[in-house]
């Protein structure tokens, strides 16, 4: 349509139509902040989540853990994949830019558990595992210390901009990592014997199977939503 939306804040008669789930967080990242109300109505997969593919990157850093000479070593590569996720430097972006310049500088192959910086979500994280019993506590903790970050960012946003609502979606996806990780011990309390390896392997599995619904409100504001969504709903506007 040609016609422009008279007030931006509500938006009613328009809908983003998003015919690949994955693209939901680009786009809410996206809209213009003059569109202050936004409703979510669709299902994301869990696995597609920035948190899972931290956990991912966790997994592989843990498989990759060396002691040499006592001191724990971290293989270059995985260290520095952790320290670019959005999630790892959006609250520790000077610590997580300190350590990539010190690998590049010294051509570093691995880095030891002494040179991780100081920062509690850093030390969480370069925190080694060498029992599955420990991977479930190892991971809660850093799953609380990312809400917790996130929450203070969202505040720290609303005080600003009121532009919330891709935060308020990675806080969901962080609270259903935790559930999942909860579920995984309940079920593996029996179990005796087990590689680390093959935890993360479990978690893994059970996010490809969780889907994350969002309800929003269909009378007020932008919506965004799935294809299947849209039957039966009319919109002066569609963005396919």
């Amino acid at each position: 349509s040609t016609d422009k939306i008279p007030d931006p804040n509500e938006a009613i008669q328009t809908a983003v139509v998003l015919p690949d789930e994955s693209l939901l967080m680009p786009v809410l990242y996206s809209i213009p902040q003059e569109i202050g109300k936004i409703n979510v109505t669709m299902g994301y997969a869990l696995s597609n989540a920035s948190v899972a593919l931290l956990v991912d990157l966790i997994a592989q850093l843990q498989q990759r853990t060396r002691v040499k000479d006592g001191e724990t070593l971290f293989y270059h590569r995985h260290v520095k994949a952790l320290l670019n996720h959005p999630l790892v430097t959006l609250t520790a972006k000077a610590e997580a830019e300190s350590l990539k310049q010190l690998i590049v500088a010294y051509n570093r192959s691995t880095v030891s558990l002494s040179e991780i910086p100081s920062h509690p979500l850093l030390k969480q994280i370069f925190t080694p595992v060498t029992h599955w019993h420990e991977v479930g506590g190892y991971l809660k903790s850093i799953l609380s210390t990312l809400y917790k970050n996130l929450t203070s960012e969202k505040h720290d946003e609303e005080r600003t901009d009121g532009n919330t609502r891709a935060i308020d979606l990675e806080r969901e996806f962080v609270v259903q990592c935790y559930k999942t990780v909860t579920r995984l011990e309940d079920s593996l309390q029996e179990s005796q014997k087990m590689s680390v390896e093959t935890y993360f392997r479990l978690f893994k599995q059970l996010t490809h199977g969780i889907s994350v619904a969002f309800r929003g409100e269909p009378l007020s504001g932008l919506q965004v939503m799935g294809v299947l969504e849209t039957r039966a709903i009319d919109f002066e506007n569609l963005i396919i």
